[in-house]
């Protein structure tokens, strides 16, 4: 559906194209845009089409966002048509392959195609074969200008476009800086032996070019045998790239596997940390919740003794009163006794006067009985509510005790938890103590090995660089300047590899200083840390939140020191890369200086040949001059008698 869909919006833009140029539109073009090409890919091989239509298609082509690949070959676009489809694909954004083989392109069109080179960074391949690029120079170098700036381009097909042993050379100067290119075609030109010497010196230098096709070329063998081995030398490199890429990625990966499995442990860590100090605040919360609940008991149990002492009081009072109210009686029995001895109206009277108190006594002694059971109601209900608060009083203290103790196993509990952790925490710094040092010893060890081989290499590659010299020295002398021009610059390059390699040393070496002052560094965190601990041993018996506070602190310092670690072992395998690496260009070095020897000694008697094979033509030539040259005078003298004789005969006749 997307494909259909982007499909249909470029065949709207060319309509509107070729309405903006009062144009009717191609068929063609409307026929393979209504074939639904899959995956963004438009072909139009083989289809005629006039100046105005191009035009209109590379308007089309420029502002699209969906076309990937475009097939324009055997089209007849020639150099006016190859200007405006490279121009479209300059402000493309999505092109990835660009096939316009067969379409008579020369120079202004390669022109317009290396500017497009230049601008464009999303074309992978462009098939450019069968064009007449090679009838002048200066377009093939417009192509090499741009492969030069070009860093996307991975496949470049040149096939039979008649390219020279210059053009093929200046191909090879723009593969010496483009390090992107993977392959190239160029079966079926007039490269030659001059053209495969370019292409040999080129791949010294290029290692990325893994595929280059030179059928048809007329190649010496040993030639085309040592470009196949370069090729496949840098084959071989790429593979071994790949392989390191996914090793890289596979540490990466492990790397970030542990770096996760860090940080899962820490959060357990801090969870555990959480939920110890949840405990703590829990159990804090219920010893508060005890402590109020028992301070308002305690506070309800003395409301109850004020109560009950004032009950006791209030019976105390009314006890009094009844104390005085028998002594009331007692007084009017005795005034009683003494009225019996009065007469009868004082009987009588006294009767009456005994007969109220009488009843004012049994209306006091029913009031007194209704307080005392009023009272000792009271006083029951008091007790029994009394009995009940120390019920609950007792079962309140026992609900303490257990708490309490529930809390004591718990501290407890905590205090092993921290314990152990703390034994952890230290049992790990010490084994990443150890570990740090090993590492470090190792480290060192591998460094001193790393430096004596680089001495060794330095010391074979100046023995091999004074070799070179009394070579060139002898070659001097042998008179051959070519050759010694390129042993001059063979030198140049031997001794600026060697201040490049020196600039290495000296590098890595500030390198292994930086690292021993990191790791110098590390240690005095680790002392610093180590004090830490005492510190915390120290004041562990103080406070629990400090010993917390201190073992959060202790946890990020560990982690850092492991991620110091990290970027230290990961620094580490950088420089081992690094040695490994000088160590397989100073092989390669070693290598091509042998085969340029051997390549050298081969041109020097090769031309030593070719100079007596000239010396002997040349010989052979003198000797057919003098022959032609007595041939000539006899044929002179030859005519002179001739002529003689008809001049004689001619004035016989006249006689």
């Amino acid at each position: 559906e997307k494909a259909s869909l982007a499909m249909d919006n470029f065949e709207k833009r060319y309509k509107a194209a070729c309405t903006k140029a009062r144009l009717t539109e191609s068929p063609a073009i409307l026929h393979a845009l209504r074939a639904r090409c899959e995956n963004g890919s438009l072909d139009l091989s083989s289809t005629s089409l006039n100046r105005e239509h191009v035009a209109a298609l590379a308007r089309s082509v420029q502002g699209d966002r969906n076309l990937v690949s475009l097939n324009m070959e055997d089209m007849l676009l020639g150099d006016e048509g190859a200007i405006m489809v490279a121009q479209a694909c300059k402000l493309n954004t999505t092109l990835a392959s660009l096939n316009v083989a067969s379409n008579n392109i020369r120079y202004t069109g390669c022109c317009s195609l290396g500017d497009m080179l230049k601008a464009n960074s999303t074309l992978n391949e462009l098939n450019l074969s069968w064009n007449a690029i090679g009838v002048t120079e200066e377009g093939v170098m417009a192509i090499a200008e741009g492969l030069i700036c070009n860093n996307s381009l991975k496949k470049l097909d040149l096939s039979n476009c008649q390219l020279g042993h210059q053009a093929v050379g200046g191909l090879a100067t723009s593969l010496v800086t483009n390090k992107d290119l993977e392959c190239i075609d160029l079966r079926w030109n007039n490269c030659g032996l001059i053209g495969a010497k370019y292409l040999l010196r080129m791949l010294h230098h290029n290692t990325t070019l893994r595929i280059m096709l030179l059928a048809g070329n007329h190649i010496p063998e040993d030639i085309l045998q040592a470009i196949e081995a370069k090729i496949e030398k840098n084959a071989e490199l790429y593979n071994e790239r790949l392989a390191a890429e996914g090793k890289r990625r596979y540490h990466n990966e492990e790397i970030a596997r542990l770096e996760r499995r860090a940080k899962d442990q820490i959060t357990e860590l801090q969870a555990e940390n959480e939920h110890l100090s949840l405990g703590k605040l829990k159990l804090e919360e219920l010893s508060d919740q005890l402590q109020n609940k028992m301070t308002h008991e305690m506070s309800r149990g003395d409301d109850i003794k004020t109560r009950l002492n004032l009950s006791q009081r209030d019976l105390e009072a009314r006890a009094l009163e009844v104390q005085d109210l028998t002594k009331t009686v007692i007084t009017l029995r005795t005034e009683l006794s003494t009225l019996k001895q009065m007469s009868a109206e004082e009987r009588s009277q006294a009767r009456m006067t005994q007969e109220k108190l009488e009843s004012e006594l049994r209306e006091a002694r029913s009031q007194y009985g209704l307080k005392t059971q009023e009272s000792q109601q009271e006083l029951q209900a008091s007790l029994l509510e009394n009995k009940l608060l120390r019920g609950e009083l007792e079962t309140l203290r026992k609900e303490n005790d257990r708490q309490k103790q529930w809390v004591e196993e718990n501290q407890q509990a905590l205090e092993k938890q921290v314990l152990d952790l703390k034994r952890q925490h230290e049992d790990r710094l010490l084994s990443e103590k150890e570990k740090f040092g090993i590492e470090i010893r190792n480290y060192q060890d591998r460094v001193r090995t790393a430096m004596a081989q680089i001495e060794q290499i330095r010391s074979d590659t100046q023995h091999q660089v004074q070799e070179t010299q009394r070579n060139m020295k002898v070659m001097m002398d042998s008179g051959h300047d070519r050759l010694m021009e390129e042993h001059k610059d063979r030198q140049v390059e031997w001794e600026r590899r060697l201040r490049v390699e020196q600039e290495d040393k000296n590098l890595i070496k500030a390198e292994l200083d930086k690292k021993q002052m990191e790791i110098d560094k590390l240690n005095s965190k680790n002392m610093e840390l180590l004090q830490q601990k005492e510190n915390v041993e120290r004041e562990k018996i103080r406070t629990n939140s400090a010993q917390d506070r201190e073992i959060g602190r202790l946890h990020g310092e560990i982690e850092a020191i492991k991620k110091e670690l990290s970027m230290a072992t990961a620094s580490e395998k950088k420089q081992s890369m690094e040695v490994v690496r000088l160590e397989q260009q100073i092989q390669i070095l070693k290598t091509e200086q042998q085969k340029e020897m051997s390549v050298w000694e081969k041109e020097t008697g090769k031309l030593k040949t070719e100079l007596a094979q000239s010396n002997q033509a040349l010989d052979a030539s003198k000797e057919t001059i003098t022959l032609m040259k007595q041939s000539e005078l006899r044929r002179v003298g030859v005519l002179e008698s001739a002529l003689q004789s008809y001049a004689t005969s001619s004035k016989v006749g006249n006689m």
